[in-house]
């Protein structure tokens, strides 16, 4: 943890601390160009924050739902990490 005088980007962030990985994951952000996996929960009774015009790769879900896009049960981590490891996603650098 660190005070800063701002926020920083997640380009930024990535150049400043981290170093030999393959993925990053970061909660926010939703208005930058990476690529997005949301985690959608219809109980709660909201909107979904993405689409695919918002680069949004994957739902996580608790309820199967047509996303456009492929949609993983909350519960199976194993699926999704097996498909990011398949297509590749990667942040450019």
């Amino acid at each position: 943890m660190e005070d800063t005088d701002r926020d920083y980007e997640i380009a930024e962030l990535r150049d400043r601390y981290i170093r030999d990985v393959d993925l990053i994951i970061v909660e926010g952000y939703k208005q930058n160009p990476y690529p997005k996996i949301e985690v959608f929960r219809p109980s709660l009774r909201r909107e979904r924050l993405c689409g695919e015009s918002d680069n949004l790769i994957a739902v996580v879900s608790d309820e199967p739902l047509a996303a456009g896009v492929p949609c993983f049960d909350i519960n199976d981590i194993a699926g999704l990490v097996d498909w990011l490891e398949k297509t590749g996603f990667v942040i450019p650098g």
